[in-house]
């Protein structure tokens, strides 16, 4: 072995890391039920969260799959194939702060000049295609949304900066108009940059990025405010040219996070003008949730948002459900939020427009396992495999890790049917809409993968 050999190689030498079979299998099931674009997304997955022994080794066994479309389509162009793949890859890892070159595959991507690369950001935004269902939305407008559209429009087409806030209450249709206003910019070709404060947000705008993945805000805004991008990157091209940025949800941001962007358009743009040069789209609702500011006071709450007006809502009667005092308040709210699950007649539409909160987790798993025991069909068992190693190194016993259960975690049983809503709970590939807080669709099962739908988009993804 040589003396530059790193620690990695050096392990997989000594047969050192557990086997990947189970990546292995996973990707294999993929190759055989689905095609090379969401191959390619879920080699990504794999590379980012699995951590597999030897990447460049997976990576060859399955390079015929995951150019397979690409070479079809340009078989006398080997070299365009080559890097085609690489690049649509490449575009999955760096949605997650990754690259080819974390895992030591950057030579997919053959020699790239300085020009290319530091304009790819600005290709990608252009190349990305527009929805049709957004595009059948121009002539939906109501009133409110087309005098605010029209405004948002005239300084674009002008090319005046300028700054706005879309408020109004949930279902008034601000996400239909950021839609609206992300296709018409995009139809004369020009960027959008849709972002939104919570993932979940995110996944109804297209093309969507959280505002702190996109513009690298840093996480603790008590110790910087300073945004994580270079000023001769690819990134900073792309915000330098972008016509319009959209901030959903800015109303949950702290003020520290909406800071940091105005100091980074301030630094890359014009630095005499509010966010410099650009024209910036807030919207949000103040009725709503607030920023979550862990082990602060309420008053310290406020003073992190970007407003401190308080107010109560008061809940209509008609939507206030008052069991008696024999009933199963369980049985009772689901009957009532899905009565079309009592009958097994539904369609999955159903969970678009619906949803049980609750505080607890402990209420969280009560309500999901009387939910599954009324979807129709066989359920589908996924358990979990994991070990935990203490200071000492000892092995913690199967048993008492398969009983914990923390927030933000699983089940060690996770029981599935068909048609059933899943959330996801890690961002796996926010470019496309896979983030933590997506709901998706259960619609096929297999030892190692499940196949899913995204409740808000048509297009089908596999993930692990």
């Amino acid at each position: 072995m040589g003396i530059g050999a790193s620690f990695q190689e050096a392990a997989i030498k000594l047969r050192l890391p557990e086997e990947d079979d189970a990546i292995d299998k996973c990707l294999a099931e993929a190759c055989e039920v689905q095609m090379p674009p969401a191959i390619r997304r879920l080699f990504s997955t794999v590379l980012i969260f699995c951590q597999p022994s030897d990447p460049n080794a997976l990576c060859l066994k399955y390079y015929a799959a995951l150019l397979e479309d690409f070479n079809h389509k340009f078989s006398n162009f080997l070299e365009k194939v080559r890097h085609l793949t690489a690049r649509a890859v490449e575009q999955y890892l760096k949605a997650m702060g990754k690259s080819l070159k974390t895992f030591g595959l950057e030579h997919l991507q053959g020699q790239e000049d300085d020009e290319f690369r530091r304009t790819k950001d600005i290709a990608d935004a252009l190349d990305a295609p527009i929805p049709q269902d957004c595009i059948d939305c121009r002539c939906k407008l109501s009133s409110a949304q087309q005098k605010a559209f029209d405004a948002i429009i005239h300084h674009i087409k002008q090319g005046k900066p300028g700054a706005f806030f879309i408020d109004g209450p949930g279902g008034t249709g601000k996400t239909f108009l950021y839609n609206v206003l992300y296709v018409e910019v995009r139809l004369m070709n020009q960027i959008v940059l849709p972002t939104s404060t919570s993932s979940i947000a995110a996944s109804n705008i297209p093309f969507r990025r959280t505002a702190h993945s996109r513009f690298k805000i840093p996480v603790v805004s008590d110790a910087k405010l300073a945004c994580n991008v270079p000023k001769q990157g690819s990134l900073a091209a792309l915000i330098r040219g972008a016509s319009l940025i959209i901030w959903d949800e800015a109303s949950m941001a702290r003020k520290e996070n909406v800071e940091s962007l105005y100091l980074l358009l301030h630094d890359l743009c014009d630095a005499t003008l509010p966010f410099g040069d650009k024209i910036i789209v807030f919207g949000g609702d103040f009725r709503q949730v607030l920023p979550v500011v862990p082990r602060k006071s309420q008053r310290e709450a406020v003073n992190a948002s970007l407003t401190e007006e308080n107010g109560f809502v008061l809940l209509p009667f008609e939507i206030v459900s008052n069991p008696g005092e024999n009933d199963d308040p369980i049985n009772e709210i689901t009957s009532v939020a899905f009565p079309e699950l009592d009958i097994n007649i539904f369609t999955t539409d159903i969970f678009t427009t619906r949803a049980i909160l609750t505080p607890m987790n402990d209420d969280v798993d009560s309500i999901n396992t009387v939910l599954i025991e009324k979807f129709p069909r066989q359920a589908v068992i996924y358990k979990s495999f994991d070990i935990i190693l203490d200071d000492n190194c000892v092995v913690y016993p199967t048993e008492f890790i398969n009983k914990l259960c923390p927030g933000g975690m699983s089940p060690h049983e996770l029981v599935l049917k068909e048609n059933c809503p899943v959330i996801l709970l890690r961002n796996i590939l926010p470019s496309v809409g896979l983030c933590n807080g997506t709901r998706l669709i259960c619609k096929r099962f297999f030892p190692k993968l499940i196949e899913c739908m995204p409740v808000s988009i048509n297009e089908t993804h596999r993930i692990t």
